[in-house]
C-alpha cells in the first residue's frame, strides 16, 4: 500500500469526525476492552510476596507497581474519551482505507481494523508514540521487531483535538508464551536499562535476567528478540518503555512485534 499525502488524510479526518459529531455519533464504551495493565499489577504483587528471599527481585518489581501507579491511577481510559475516540473514528475513511470496529482499547487510544487487510488504524493521545510513529517513517527505521507504519496524522491543526491517527501493520497476539514470567523479565529488562550507557551493556543486562530468571527456550527466544529491539533502539537515540507483554505481538509464528510504541522516549 503506497503512502498517502499527509494533508489529503487530514482533509479526509476533518470531514469524517464533523460528520460523526454533527450526527450525535455516540458508541457505548464496552468497546473498551479490559485494561491487562490491571491484571500486570495483580501478577506482580504476587510475585512480589513470592520473592521474599529475592530482595533485589522484590526491589525490581515494586519499581514497576511504582510506575503502574503512577503513570496510570486508573486503568483505561474515561468514558468520554473512549466516546471521542470512537466518534473520530466512525466512517473514518482515509483515501482508500476505511476505519471499522475497534480491536483494543488502552489507557491512552483504541486500535481499529479497516478494510485493508492486514492493515489498522490507531487513534490516540500519547504523543512519544506519534514522535516514534513518525520517527520510523521520516527516518525509514527498519528492525524485525518493530511494525510497518504507513502514515501519521495530527489531528490537532485539522479537527482541533488532541490526538493522532497511526496507520500501521495489523499485529495479531502473541501465542503459546508465559504471559507472567514474560512481564517479569521485561519489567526488569526496562528498569535496568534506565542506567545503561551502551547497547553492549543492554545485551549484558539481558543475558543477566535470563540467567538468574530462566525461562521456556521459545520465551527465552522472544526475551532475547526484545532485548535486541531494545538495545538498537538505544542506538538510535531511542529508550523503549511500558514493554508489556501485551504491547507486544507477532506477525508469525516464532517471531515477535512492538504494537503499541507509547512508551518510547528519545535520549538527549
Amino acid at each position: 500500500m503506497r503512502r498517502r499525502n499527509p494533508s489529503d488524510i487530514e482533509s479526509a479526518l476533518a470531514g469524517a469526525y464533523h460528520n460523526a459529531r454533527s450526527s450525535g455519533v455516540q458508541r457505548s464504551v464496552s468497546a473498551k476492552l479490559p485494561s491487562s495493565k490491571e491484571q500486570l499489577a495483580q501478577q506482580l504483587w504476587e510475585s512480589y510476596h513470592a520473592s521474599t528471599d529475592d530482595p533485589e527481585a522484590q526491589k525490581i518489581i515494586m519499581s514497576r507497581l511504582r510506575r503502574l501507579a503512577t503513570k496510570n491511577p486508573e486503568s483505561g481510559m474515561s468514558a468520554d474519551k473512549t466516546n471521542t475516540i470512537l466518534a473520530i473514528a466512525d466512517g473514518l475513511h482515509l483515501q482508500d482505507i476505511s476505519v471499522e470496529q475497534p480491536i483494543a482499547c488502552g489507557d491512552y487510544g483504541c486500535a481499529f481494523l479497516t478494510n485493508v487487510p492486514g492493515v489498522v488504524v490507531k487513534i490516540g493521545s500519547q504523543w512519544s508514540e506519534y514522535k516514534f510513529a513518525r520517527a520510523i517513517i521520516k527516518r525509514k527505521l527498519t528492525h524485525p521487531s518493530l511494525p510497518a507504519i504507513h502514515g501519521v496524522v495530527d489531528l490537532r491543526d485539522a479537527l482541533g483535538v488532541p490526538y493522532y491517527a497511526i496507520i500501521r501493520e495489523d499485529v495479531p497476539d502473541l501465542a503459546d508464551i508465559d504471559t507472567a514470567w514474560f512481564n517479569e523479565v521485561l519489567a526488569d529488562l526496562e528498569y535496568r536499562s534506565e542506567d545503561a550507557d551502551s547497547s553492549e551493556e543492554l545485551f549484558a543486562i539481558a543475558a543477566d535476567i535470563l540467567a538468574t530468571r530462566p525461562g521456556a527456550p521459545s520465551d527465552e527466544l522472544q526475551f532475547e528478540r526484545v532485548a535486541d529491539l531494545t538495545a538498537w533502539c538505544y542506538d538510535q537515540g531511542i529508550l523503549l518503555g511500558d514493554t508489556l507483554a501485551s504491547n507486544f505481538g507477532q506477525s508469525s509464528p516464532g517471531t515477535i512485534k512492538l504494537r503499541d510504541l507509547g512508551g518510547a522516549r528519545f535520549l538527549a
